[in-house]
Order: structure tokens, then sequence, then C-alpha cells
């Protein structure tokens, strides 16, 4: 200890300069990996702490730009990321992410930012935005990159109604208010061939999904709605499957699902009257409703995991139901029930569990409304 550490009475605290200058010293890979951990808009601030910082921000292997972190208007979101992605010397890009408002609305700059992605090899995409989905303009070698492993894309419209896709090493795919059917589906999971998970979000026009990849584990849909009313699932490999959110009329019909492990059904159905519905053909809404859950819970009889929504006790009809349900033998070991306080029978709850005679493991999760949760 120094004799001006022992009048003060103690080491002196480091100052801010202190701090900077050790970190600053720091090897060039240690600041790289600090760099990674900042926004974007803080990383490019580095470069006026020093010499060694000017440029070291254009390195990093992570880009993610989001309009509402940025806290400004989508013209000057657009000129920043021109700017980054314009100075940027990153060899390689492991991830790179663009999510606005209206950004779709700028082809050539969407163009632009995506073939900066894909010459760097990037792994990890993703495209959002937040606002009404619309065609875009993007590069020819978007469906041929063979570097992606994740990609998440939301509101993008596509000019080719069946891209050729043809990413050999995707293994993560979500896809959101894009233009999808039977066809498109099909072409991307034989385009895809390494796919371990899919989530399919706020899509239109889906009749059938039949998945024979051994390597594609996991299946998400939600807020799924078509023509037809009508959703096939043949997944004879799928481990996983969670189907949530809004489906109004939609019913999925679960074909063989033989190998599914854990499966979640929370989403919503709406009423017939709702949607318009005689009272005759209301009443034959409901009765196709309860044989289609019949068949999809002998289906998942097997299953070891499983969440039921509030969907299935709502409804009055659906007491109809569980004359069935003592004859499936269900296997299941760990069953979860997302129910509304206001909205179940408790009849119909011991039913279902009466039914479930291997069960190890209950959850209940009680909501007191479509927000908040009560234990």
């Amino acid at each position: 200890m120094s004799s001006d550490e022992i009048k003060d009475g103690g080491p002196r605290k480091k100052s801010t300069v202190d701090i900077l200058d050790f970190i600053t010293e720091l090897p060039d890979d240690v600041r790289l990996e600090i760099i990674s951990l900042l926004c974007i808009k803080d990383a490019v601030r580095t470069c006026v702490l020093s010499k060694k910082w000017l440029s070291l921000w254009t390195l990093p292997s992570k880009f993610t730009f989001t309009e509402k972190k940025l806290s400004t208007s989508i013209e000057n979101y657009i000129l920043f990321v021109d700017s980054v992605v314009s100075r940027a010397l990153s060899p390689k890009v492991t991830t790179f992410a663009i999510e606005g408002g209206e950004i779709f609305r700028y082809d050539s700059h969407i163009k632009d930012w995506l073939n900066f992605a894909i010459q760097r090899r990037v792994e990890d995409l993703v495209c959002i935005s937040d606002s009404c989905s619309r065609i875009c303009e993007i590069p020819e070698n978007f469906f041929d990159c063979s570097s992606l492993i994740k990609l998440h894309m939301r509101g993008l419209f596509f000019r080719d109604a069946n891209p050729p896709w043809n990413w050999q090493f995707l293994k993560i795919i979500q896809l959101g208010f894009v233009p999808l059917n039977d066809l498109s589906v099909s072409s991307l999971l034989s385009g895809c061939p390494v796919l371990e998970s899919v989530e399919f979000y706020s899509v239109n026009g889906l009749n059938s999904l039949l998945i024979g990849s051994k390597k594609l584990k996991n299946l998400i849909l939600k807020d799924l709605q078509n023509d037809t009313g009508n959703l096939e699932i043949n997944a004879p490999y799928l481990e996983y499957l969670n189907i949530a959110g809004n489906l109004r009329n939609l019913q999925c019909r679960l074909l063989d699902v033989s190998a599914l492990a854990t499966a979640k059904l929370t989403f919503t159905v709406v009423c017939g009257l709702e949607l318009g519905f005689k009272i005759t053909d209301c009443h034959k809404y409901h009765k196709a409703f309860i044989s289609l859950t019949q068949q999809n819970i002998g289906k998942l009889r097997l299953a070891k995991e499983i969440t039921m929504g509030a969907w299935f006790f709502e409804a009055p009809c659906m007491l109809q139901q569980f004359n069935e349900l003592p004859n499936l033998d269900l296997k299941w070991t760990r069953l979860t029930l997302d129910l509304f306080i206001d909205d179940f029978n408790v009849n119909s709850v011991a039913d279902l569990i009466g039914a479930a005679t291997c069960v190890e493991t209950l959850n209940i999760n009680i909501k007191t409304s479509r927000e908040n949760i009560a234990t």
C-alpha cells in the first residue's frame, strides 16, 4: 500500500478512466466479445472511446436491428442499418436480425441487407415486420443459403408462391403472416432435409400437413385458419406438438402421431352461433367437433405429457365426450390443465382426471382472466 493510500485511509478507488484503460488493454478478441453483448447502437458508440475502439464495432459476428429498441422513425432506422451494414467488416456473421414496422416497403434495402448476411454465411437469420404483410424483393441466393441453421420470418410475401427452398442445413424455422399452402409446405420440408423444429403462426391456407421426416421432432401451430375449416396432421415421427392461439372454426384432425411424447392443446375455438351458423347447423358443428375430439384423444393415448386448454372444459356440449374416455386406456403420466375460473365444469375436469389412470404428476393452472394467472 502506498503512502498516499495510507493517508487516504485505504486503497484508492478505481475511476472510470482507470476501468476504461483496463478494458482497452484487453486483447482484441475479449473486447470484441464485450461489444457483441451490447445493443448495436451502443456498440457503434464505442468508436469514440479511443483509437483501439475506433473500428472494433465493425467486426462483431452478431447484428440485431430492432426499430423499437433504437427508438427512432422507420426512415432513420433504414439509414442506420444501411450505415452499419455498409461499414461492417465482419468476415463471418452468425446472427443477423432486422425487425421494424414497415421495413418490407424498402425492398432494395432489404435485398442489400440480406445479401450482406448471406455473403458472410449467416447462421441465424431473423426478418420481421410488425405491420401488414407485403411482397418484398429478396436476393435469388436467399433460398439457396447453405449456411442457414435457424430462420424466423414474419410478414414477408414471396413473389413466387412456391419458392425453390434449398436450405440443406436449416434446423429451426418460424414463419408467420406468410402465405403458405399444402404444396409450398411440402416443397419446404423436402428442401430442408435436416429440419428439427417448425413453427407456423397466423398462416392461412394449410389443409394437410404430411411430415414424413424422421429428423423433424417439434411442430408448433398457432392462430391458423383456412377456407375449408379442416386441417389434417400426419406426422408419424413427431415427438412434440403444440397447437395454440385462436383457431375459430378450424378443426384439426390427428392421423398418425404415434411417436408423440408431448402434446399441448391450448387453442381456443369459436361457437358456431358466433360464426353465423343456424341453430341446427351449430348442433351439427358441435357434434362433429365432439367426435373429432374423441378421435384425437385416442391418437394421443400413448403420449407421456399432455396439456389440455380451457376449450376442452368450457362448452357445455363437450360434457358428452367423456363417456368414451374411460375406454381409451390413456398412458399419460403428466397432465396439465389450463382453466378459466368462471368457465369450466368441475365434473368434466374430474372425469378427465379419472380417465387418465397412469398420471403421476397433475398440474392445474387456473386463470382469473385472459391475462392473469392464479395459483
